[in-house]
This record gives structure tokens, C-alpha cells and sequence, in this order.
């Protein structure tokens, strides 16, 4: 190890240029002595630049060796020539073999004290990439259970919507067996005993077919017997199935049904459509928004006390939708909602089911000023296949 450069050996001990012309020594393992460094004429030309400035008259040199190689070598001076007594040169020697292993511990120190600080900053970062995963992990586990839980609150909700769906349609069902047993019953018991006297009375009447008297005493009656089972049966049909839907569509029988509701009620009311030509849907839909424009009037009519009702039929992209608005006083949806449906009527439950059943929904938006109900039925490739056919076969 050479330094080019040494202003100054205070506090240091420096290797020179002028060492190597001890290289030799070195290699071989011997220690050199200079006692007059101006007498020696293998330094002297180096004298005046190198040892002068030094204060450096007499020198010993001893080689560093490591695992048996010279790789330095350990050098003293002082300032006046002088005898070096041999204790002093075994001393340098002694003190060269330690000065590498000392060398060498240090920079083995210092390379283990670099390696430490390395491990401990990588163990910072270590511990920081860990806070750092284990809080994604924490967060990630976080959502991982909001989402169950979302899917367990969805399933929950499907599960309860597919009971309550099977609730309905059975109740739906049991509303249109009362439906079929009512009518049954009237026309049994109403329009059967008409009937029975209208054939008897007609009996009556050809039997005094010469007795004038009897004649118009008998014809005024069985007239107004067979009118009053003509409107009976008519009536019956019209809850059956409304003819205007086969024969004029769905448009002009709301628009007739409204007609005859506000003048039977005395509540006015007005009907609008907008992008509804030539029935678009099909049959089962039709019946379904006519239904509910139905049910959802005569609701107006038993509980909602209001003075003006308007009924709205849409048809765009986007589906059918029919709307109908009262300015009553309201009522609270979820509680009308939670209650049981009445035995023999469909009521807000049988209106929702009704238009599930042709993939519908129904919304509905109440106050103190009014309520409205939206029945929405997204557009079906297949009703309008279905609509089609139908139109082309009336």
C-alpha cells in the first residue's frame, strides 16, 4: 500500500515512494536499517525531497506479511542518525506481524459494523413491508367480510322475497278460487232462480195466451226479469275479462274504465298516453296494467278521500309504464305493505305479484297530498312476438 502524497507522519504512520526501494527486503521477510539516510547512496538522491522535509535522518523498514505474502511494510525514523540496537529491530518486527492483524481485524470490524447497519435497515424495511402488508391484509380481509356479509344480506332478502312470492301466489291463487266460488254461487243463486222464473213465468204466459189480462199483467214482469239477468250476466263478464281489450286495446279501455269510474264515483279524474299506438305487448300484459289501473282506483275510491285522480299510460324504449296519482291524504306504504291481504281481494300484494308474474314491478310513493303508484314492465322480445300474433289473428 503506496501514498504519492504525506504532508505530515504526526498522529499517522505513512508508507512513501521512498519504501520501495526496501521492496526487496520486504519480500524477502527482512527488516532494513538505515542508520544515516545522507550516507546511503541508494537514498540520498531522495533525501532532499522525501526524508529532509520529514525530519528524517535514520530509519528502520519492516515488512507486513499476510498468510506469508508481503503486502507493506512498517516504517520509523528519527530525526538524527542512530545506531538501531537489535532489541529495537525485533521490537519493529514484532510489532509489523501484529500491525496487519490488527489491520485486518479492524477492516473486518468495520466490514461487520457495514454488514449490522445493512441487516438492521433491511430489517426496518422488512418491518415496514410487513405493518405495510398486514395492514392491506387487515383491509383486504375487512372488505373480503363486508362482501359476505353484503351476500349473506342479499341471500337473506332472495330467500325472503321467494317465500313471500310463494305466499302470494298461493294467496293469489286462493283469491281466485274465492273469485270462481263467488260468481259460481251468483250465477247459481241469483241468475238460476231468474232463470227458473222467467221458464215458468213464460210457461204462465202461454198458458193464458188467450187471456189478455193475464198477458200484460205477466209480459212487464218477465221483461224486467229477463233485463235485470241480460245486466246481471253482462256485469259478469265485464269481471271475467273487459271486452274492450279485444276489441277496441288496452288504450281505449282504460280510457273507458276511467270514464265510468268518475262518473260512478264522483271523483274526477282524466287519462293520458304517451307512445302507446296499436298495443304494443301482449295480451298478458295488457291485462295486467288494466287490472292494476283497476285495483288501484278502487283503492282511490274506499281510502284515499281525494278530489282528483289522473291515470297515465307510457311506452318507450325503456318498456310500459302506467301511473296513477291521487291529491288524497296518503297512508304509510311499508306498514299497508306488512299487512295480511283481506280474504277475496288482491289489495297492493296481489298488484305486485300480478306484475312479477309478467316480469313487472310496482313503486309506490305516498304523502300527506297524495299518493302514486308506478306499474313498470321492461320491454320482452316475446310479448311483442306474442302482441303480434295476437293483433294479427283479431
Amino acid at each position: 500500500d503506496y501514498s504519492r502524497s504525506v504532508p505530515s507522519l504526526r498522529g499517522a504512520i505513512a508508507v512513501m515512494d521512498g519504501a520501495g526501494l526496501f521492496a526487496e527486503d520486504g519480500a524477502n521477510g527482512r527488516v532494513t536499517v538505515v542508520e544515516d539516510l545522507t550516507a546511503d547512496l541508494a537514498v540520498a538522491r531522495l533525501f532532499k525531497n522525501l526524508y529532509e522535509p520529514l525530519g528524517a535522518r535514520s530509519c528502520m523498514v519492516a515488512p507486513c506479511e499476510r498468510q506469508g505474502h508481503w503486502v507493506g511494510s512498517l516504517w520509523v525514523s528519527c530525526d538524527e542518525p542512530r545506531r538501531w540496537t537489535p532489541g529495537e529491530v525485533e521490537l519493529l518486527r514484532t510489532v509489523a506481524e501484529r500491525v496487519w492483524i490488527l489491520a485486518e481485524e479492524s477492516r473486518a470490524a468495520e466490514e461487520m459494523r457495514q454488514i449490522t447497519a445493512d441487516l438492521q435497515a433491511a430489517h426496518v424495511q422488512l418491518l415496514k413491508h410487513a405493518g405495510e402488508l398486514e395492514e392491506k391484509v387487515r383491509e383486504r380481509t375487512a372488505e373480503l367480510s363486508q362482501a359476505n356479509d353484503r351476500l349473506q344480506t342479499a341471500l337473506m332478502d332472495r330467500l325472503q322475497l321467494d317465500a313471500s312470492r310463494e305466499q302470494l301466489r298461493r294467496r293469489l291463487a286462493s283469491a281466485h278460487e274465492e273469485e270462481r266460488r263467488r260468481i259460481s254461487r251468483e250465477l247459481h243463486d241469483q241468475m238460476g232462480q231468474r232463470v227458473i222464473a222467467l221458464s215458468l213465468g213464460l210457461n204462465a204466459l202461454k198458458a193464458a195466451a188467450g187471456d189478455q189480462e193475464t198477458v200484460a199483467r205477466l209480459l212487464p214482469a218477465l221483461q224486467e226479469l229477463a233485463s235485470q239477468t241480460g245486466q246481471d250476466l253482462h256485469r259478469v263478464a265485464l269481471e271475467l275479462r273487459q271486452p274492450a281489450l279485444d276489441d277496441l286495446g288496452l288504450t281505449s279501455a282504460i280510457q273507458s274504465h276511467v270514464r265510468s269510474w268518475s262518473r260512478s264515483t264522483g271523483i274526477a279524474a282524466d287519462f293520458q298516453q304517451s307512445g302507446y299506438e296499436d298495443s304494443p305487448v301482449s295480451e298478458a300484459v295488457e291485462t295486467t296494467l288494466y287490472r292494476f289501473v283497476q285495483e288501484a282506483l278502487n283503492n282511490v275510491a274506499k281510502h284515499a278521500d281525494a278530489s282528483q285522480v289522473s291515470v297515465i299510460l307510457e311506452h318507450n324504449g325503456a318498456g310500459t309504464q302506467a301511473i296513477v296519482e291521487d291529491n288524497g291524504c296518503g297512508f304509510d306504504v311499508e306498514a299497508a305493505l306488512r299487512v295480511s291481504m283481506p280474504r277475496g281481494r288482491l289489495g297492493l300484494l296481489g298488484m305486485r305479484e300480478r306484475l312479477l308474474l309478467v316480469g313487472g314491478t310496482l313503486n309506490i310513493e305516498s304523502t300527506r297530498r297524495g299518493t302514486t303508484l308506478f306499474a313498470r314492465i321492461p320491454p320482452r322480445r316475446q310479448d311483442e312476438k306474442e302482441s303480434q300474433n295476437s293483433h294479427s289473428s283479431r
